[in-house]
C-alpha cells in the first residue's frame, strides 16, 4: 500500500480528527486530504508526469500536504533549505 492509498483511508476514517501538529497550528486528516488533492490538480495541470518538483520552504504545517500532492501527481519533489546558497540552487 502506498502513501496516497493510507491518506485516503485515514481521511475516510479520521477526517476531521487532528492529523498532526505544529508549533500552535494543527490540521485534520480531510483538510491534508484536500490540500494533497489541491495541490496536485495545480501542478497536474502546470507539469508533466515524473517531473522533479522543487520545494523551498520553510518548516510550516502545509508542508506534508505540498509533498503528498506532489506525489499524487505522478512526480517526485525536491526539497531545498531555504537557508542553501542561492547559486546551489540554481
Amino acid at each position: 500500500m502506498n502513501i496516497i492509498k493510507l491518506l485516503e483511508r485515514a481521511n475516510i476514517k479520521f477526517g476531521n480528527e487532528i492529523a498532526y501538529q505544529y508549533k500552535t497550528d494543527s490540521i485534520t486528516f480531510s483538510q491534508v486530504y484536500n490540500k494533497t488533492l489541491s495541490v496536485a490538480m495545480k501542478i497536474s495541470l502546470n507539469s508533466e508526469e515524473k517531473q522533479p518538483i522543487v520545494v523551498i520552504s520553510n518548516k510550516n504545517i502545509n508542508i506534508p500536504s505540498i509533498y503528498m500532492g506532489i506525489a499524487y501527481s505522478n512526480c517526485h519533489y525536491v526539497p531545498v533549505s531555504q537557508e542553501m546558497p542561492k547559486n546551489k540552487i540554481e
